[in-house]
């Protein structure tokens, strides 16, 4: 239960700095939005706020990438744990024949 409380709290997370990712990234030009989001991207860029964005962008998708990576091993855990759950419940298979009775025994 507590792995998959931590995997969702990092899923949230993921989703709010994707989210940031691409508000900056319009805020940038990246995206080519029309209106006052393009406005405002020309304008942040005439300003001289290019070079920090791009430093936030940059540090935004490495963590977006070590939240990936985090994530993917968790779900590795997940998987090993679950494995040894599901081996022991296992049945033996139909198609095993059970030895002969003996024929004197009733």
């Amino acid at each position: 239960m507590t792995l998959i409380k931590e995997i969702n709290d990092l899923r949230r997370e993921l989703s709010q700095s994707r989210s940031r990712v691409h508000d900056l990234e319009t805020t940038l030009g990246v995206h080519r939005n029309t209106g006052r989001a393009a406005a405002a991207a020309v304008d942040a860029s005439s300003t001289g706020n290019n070079a920090v964005m791009q430093l936030q962008l940059e540090e935004k998708s490495k963590v977006v990438e070590l939240q990936r990576t985090e994530i993917m091993r968790l779900r590795s855990q997940l998987m090993d744990m679950e494995r040894p759950a599901s081996a022991a419940v296992s049945r033996p298979s139909s198609a095993a024949r059970l030895p002969p009775m003996p024929v004197g025994a009733q």
